[in-house]
């Protein structure tokens, strides 16, 4: 029944968070324009119009390159001067680059605010450097700064927006450092190799007594990769847009330094610029050369520019993880070096983080002055929570290039379904690029996971393994699968070879029932369960929602359309709906036990449930019962209620609760050791 909520503003946000991450309405083609040789004067006109503009924006636009080039090499060649005079503002520099950049693309940038943020930070840098060496001064001056898991940009668009990619944030940290007089402590640690997600990586590092220490990370540096000076960021540029000095004006070779003994240690003249860069550039990379490192990918914007084609060419690939978002893009000192345990494991464990629920949504229906508005509830995200969801994210990606199949088939379906919903996440949340990215990332997956499980041969031997690795290493959470094209198949396979005590088959068999498009299956499947283990797959999907507490979370079941009256699962269905209430009054309402037990018997024969399904559902309310009131005085008023109720049915089914309620009527008290013994008598 469609009731009036005072929601509107929360249904509105999500159906406009479509249009954020991406989605756009569209004109429907028509056939009702003129054929070409019948075109009207006035759309003739129109045409040659469009042309003319298009032949003016082209000539636009290569006049903007051709003007970037000549101020880039002007650019140059004053701060050139300047270097060699030891006068470098370097943060100065790469705002001017930012300026020359932004108008090469056509696009607006704030420079004015931009170079006052700028001011601000370097100010409270030297502040901050009196009081605390530079790994801590970094972190608090910098502490507003978020990550941004997108490929390149600008150091004043970092300013202005408030973070950045690993490029942007690397450049700003190191140029403010190197501003205000640490020069010596500070440097930049390029890793070409492209990771599991297709990006290189760049970091600023402190240097001191104790080593090196990636300042985004909190860490000491990881190994690999090359370490150059802040200042040659300057001949970074200038390679990458074809404007290299000869060998001799090149960045000092001795500054190309890998960690002693490390694998990936740069060679010298690491640094010297490649042997054929091109003259003609974008702002992004250089065209027409070979570079020495592996492109870095496309960002979701191909606009965005980036020095990568301009560092110190190696290929040693980061070994850590990059987040699609980080609250933090400065981590503070102190964290430990070890790594986390539960790295490399998230993506493995995704199907605790994307909840069953995002089967079958919440949709909530608002009553307006011109009709109903039907909006999906969803918590405004905090950037923890975002940070997190980035994390499994990049962990699943990693994950998706791995050896193993079943490994692979896995993380495509937690990209699949965790990319969609943080990508409505970011999008609630502002950040409309990085929910691109996390939807692109969605898409990507669902596309390498349909073309995976194509390939399988579930009647081989290959086939079968598999089948035993998802079951063995993924119990419990192959309902993922569903999230892809093809999973629909393999879920219901696994559930038709799966072993009836394991409680994988509980996790699939409910997902199986609450996504509509596999109901029919999944009650046919369930329907041949007995009503104690049916029982526990109600249990499953009743709680789907539990995490829009506080709101009452449990979910409704109907009938599929085409389902007829005597169909598999049809018992099933009447016996939800007294489960349903006799588990809101348990968990939701926490009302009185005995008045919850005494509605069974009416409540199951009114549903047309046997006496077997009374008898479940008692044994059911009983236990958790008796659990939750462990703890408090009312315990024993609760054995006495499920002791009557037992009595009462008869049921050979309930014979050991009947003992177990015995013993703990015995030891004249309802604990968490007496529950525990009872539960062990046969």
């Amino acid at each position: 029944m469609r009731r009036p909520l005072a929601l509107a503003a929360a249904a509105s946000l999500i159906l406009h968070t479509i249009g954020l991450a991406g989605v756009r309405p569209h004109a429907a083609s028509t056939q009702a324009l003129a054929e070409p040789d019948a075109r009207s004067g006035e759309a003739s006109l129109l045409a040659t119009t469009g042309l003319a503009h298009a032949a003016q924006s082209r000539a636009a636009g290569a006049a903007r390159v051709a003007h970037a080039q000549e101020a880039r090499a002007a650019l140059l060649t004053e701060t050139r001067a300047e270097l060699r005079g030891g006068r470098l503002a370097l943060g100065r520099f790469l705002l001017r680059a930012s300026a020359i950049e932004a108008e090469a693309l056509g696009q607006p940038l704030d420079m004015a605010d931009a170079e006052a943020r700028y001011a601000s930070r370097l100010t409270a840098m030297r502040e901050a450097l009196q009081r605390l060496p530079l790994r801590e001064a970094a972190a608090e001056v910098f502490e507003d700064l978020r990550y941004y898991g997108q490929p390149g940009g600008l150091v004043a668009e970092a300013l202005l927006e408030g973070g950045g990619s690993c490029e942007q944030i690397a450049q700003l940290v190191a140029a403010t450092a190197h501003d205000a007089g640490q020069r010596q402590a500070i440097a930049l640690r390029f890793y070409g190799g492209l990771m599991a997600d297709g990006a290189a990586h760049i970091a600023p590092v402190a240097l001191d007594d104790d080593g090196e220490h990636d300042l985004t990370s909190g860490k000491a540096a990881a190994p690999g990769g090359v370490r150059f000076s802040p200042e040659d960021l300057v001949e970074a540029y200038a390679r990458a847009h074809g404007l290299a000095s000869s060998p001799a004006a090149a960045p000092r070779a001795a500054l190309a330094q890998g960690f002693s003994g490390a694998p990936g240690t740069a060679a010298p003249g690491a640094l010297l610029p490649p042997a054929a860069a091109s003259t003609q550039s974008l702002g992004t990379q250089s065209l027409g050369s070979t570079p020495t490192t592996p492109r870095p990918r496309a960002s979701a914007d191909s606009a965005r520019p980036t020095l990568f084609a301009g560092m110190p060419p190696n290929q040693d690939r980061y070994p850590g993880a990059l987040p699609l978002y980080a609250s933090r893009a400065v981590a503070p000192p102190g964290g430990s070096d070890d790594e986390d345990p539960m790295l490399g494991n998230q993506g493995r464990t995704c199907a605790y983080v994307v909840r069953m629920a995002a089967l079958i949504p919440v949709a909530v229906d608002v009553a307006t002055g011109s009709g109903w508005l039907v909006g999906e509830p969803r918590r405004q995200p905090t950037p923890r929570h975002l940070e997190r969801m980035a994390s499994v994210l990049s962990e699943a990606e990693i994950l998706s290039h791995g050896e193993d199949l079943a490994d692979r088939l896995m993380a495509y379906a937690c990209l699949a379904a965790l990319g969609a919903s943080t990508g409505v996440d970011m999008a609630l949340a502002g950040e409309r690029r990085l929910s691109t990215a996390a939807l692109a990332r969605a898409e990507a997956a669902r596309e390498a996971g349909r073309e995976a499980l194509a390939q399988v041969r579930w009647d081989s031997d290959a086939g079968a393994q598999l089948r035993q690795r998802l079951a063995l290493e993924y119990g419990g959470r192959t309902w993922l699968l569903l999230f892809l094209d093809g999973g629909r198949e393999v879920v219901l396979d696994l559930v038709d070879h799966g072993r009836r005590d394991d409680w994988g088959q509980v996790s699939a068999l409910a997902a199986l029932v609450l996504w509509p498009l596999t109901r029919p299956e999944g009650l046919a499947h369930v329907d041949r369960l007995s009503p104690r283990d049916q029982l526990d797959v109600m249990h499953e999907i009743f709680h789907a929602h539990d995490h829009l507490r506080p709101w009452p979370p449990n979910v409704e079941l109907s009938a599929p359309p085409e389902m007829a009256s005597d169909a598999p699962g049809t018992t099933f269905l009447r016996a939800y709906r007294v489960f349903r209430s006799a588990a809101f009054r348990l968990w939701e309402a926490q009302g009185s036990i005995a008045e919850m037990l005494d509605a069974l018997p009416r409540a199951t024969r009114d549903a047309g449930l046997d006496a077997g399904w009374e008898a479940a559902l008692i044994d059911y309310t009983g236990r958790n019962a008796m659990g939750l009131h462990t703890l408090r005085p009312t315990g024993m008023e609760v054995v006495r209620s499920v002791k009557q109720a037992v009595l009462r049915s008869g049921h050979p089914s309930l014979d050991t609760l009947r003992r177990q309620l015995d013993y703990i009527e015995a030891q004249r008290a309802l604990t968490a050791s007496t529950l525990a013994d009872a539960s062990r008598l046969p």
